[in-house]
């Protein structure tokens, strides 16, 4: 009879969706290290102290459990990828990266002793191994300017612009300056985020930026993702893709200054926004012939379902005011506000409130080009593929030499019981 009962009880777990796991796993980049246990927040537990790394966590992280980032004054300078029934939930229990305002960081220094005098105030170098890329100054992303397919010189560029032309980048300085007197970086990791083939996945309170791709990547038939209160910048490619059979939940978040597209959905994908908000980088247009480089896209939509949702039909007390695109190059939470991560369990509040206005379910295919920029959905030409060696009218430049060494409670939660769309 025994064992009869703990069949039934271990049945009705496995048919339920209850987390077998639900750890808590400390990162820090500053004081952690990957052969401790991320058991504590505190370095003083000794081997139960938290680790140094994301992709260590993550290697110790089972279903259902929560990751948090200590929002140190170092950025995090890997990729992360979450991948399987490991870095899933269920109905209950989202498997959540709390990152505390923390930023995770693709760019690398650019070493002064690759540039080279071009003409006048210009200086070029040449880049390799690169599908896409940006350069930053003082970490922000300098302005690009296109290059007619095929030129052998690049166009004029005003001081602190740049463009990519016959397998060179070149940079305008400023008058009677060097290289040597800025601190260039450039996109030097991949993607910053890849998940795939997870359910029940929550991302809060992260910056993600500096990557040569994608910030962040939500592929292979991945779905109930959440990104809650995070920016998306400065990327090389997309800010935030979603590829096909995939659903996503994005909230007061922000994604702008990645260099393609800032939301890039394929077809059969899914898409919710809510009080988010979206810049285009500016280019400079070098001809009319040349659109793409006005203004770089905002949504390229190749056939997924997009909807923007407000605040109609929620309570006043509950609903906030979409995050100023005026603070995209602005941290989400001060470090001095944020010395060390939060363990309390989030509640259910806003966006409850808002999946049940809509009834759970976004329509059929009804809101395609219901965006932010509706003008831009549906009728752009997606970026181009990852093994493009750079953006629209680059050169291959995949022999040239190499460049350097490379190697608090959210109002967003959901009630991960009905998250269908």
């Amino acid at each position: 009879m025994l064992r009869f009962l703990t069949f039934l009880a271990l049945a009705f777990i496995v048919t339920h969706g209850f987390s077998l796991h639900a750890n808590d796993i400390y990162v820090n980049n500053a004081t952690g290290h990957d052969r401790n246990l991320g058991q504590s927040s505190d370095t003083a537990d000794g081997l139960a102290g938290p680790v140094r790394t994301i992709g260590r966590a993550i290697e110790l992280s089972r279903s259902g459990d929560r990751i948090f980032l200590a929002p140190t004054e170092t950025p995090y300078r890997e990729t992360v990828c979450l991948f399987g029934k490991n870095q899933s939930g269920d109905d209950f229990t989202a498997f959540t990266i709390e990152g505390n305002g923390a930023i995770l960081d693709g760019s690398e220094l650019l070493p002064i002793e690759v540039w080279s005098h071009a003409f006048g105030n210009t200086f070029r170098f040449q880049p390799t191994r690169f599908t896409h890329f940006q350069l930053f100054e003082n970490g922000l992303p300098l302005k690009r300017v296109a290059v007619e397919p095929g030129a052998k010189m690049p166009p004029h560029l005003n001081e602190m612009e740049w463009c990519i032309c016959n397998g060179f980048l070149y940079v305008c300085l400023e008058n009677f300056k060097r290289p040597q007197d800025y601190r260039f970086t450039y996109s030097e990791k991949m993607t910053g985020m890849t998940i795939m083939q997870t359910n029940h996945v929550r991302i809060n309170d992260l910056v993600v930026q500096g990557f040569q791709v994608d910030g962040i990547s939500i592929v292979n038939n991945t779905k109930n993702v959440i990104l809650d209160n995070v920016i998306v910048r400065g990327n090389g490619r997309n800010g935030l893709t979603v590829g096909a059979s995939s659903t996503v939940y994005a909230g007061y978040s922000l994604f702008g200054d990645n260099n393609a597209a800032q939301i890039d959905m394929a077809e059969r994908s899914e898409l919710l926004l809510f009080l988010s908000d979206l810049k285009g980088f500016e280019y400079s247009a070098i001809t009319p012939k040349s659109p793409q480089f006005a203004v770089s896209k905002k949504i390229v939509n190749n056939g997924g379902t997009l909807r923007e949702i407000g605040t109609d039909g929620v309570e006043a007390s509950e609903a906030s005011e979409k995050p100023d695109i005026a603070n995209l190059w602005g941290k989400l939470v001060p470090v001095s506000t944020a010395k060390q991560p939060s363990t309390t369990p989030t509640s259910t509040s806003t966006l409850t409130s808002v999946t049940q206005t809509i009834g759970n379910h976004l329509p059929e295919q009804e809101s395609k080009q219901t965006s932010p920029d509706s003008s831009a959905i549906g009728n752009q030409t997606p970026p181009e593929p990852e093994s493009s060696p750079l953006q629209s009218g680059d050169d291959d430049i995949s022999e040239a030499p190499p460049v350097g060494d490379s190697d608090g409670t959210s109002p967003f939660d959901i009630d991960f019981g009905d998250t269908s769309f």
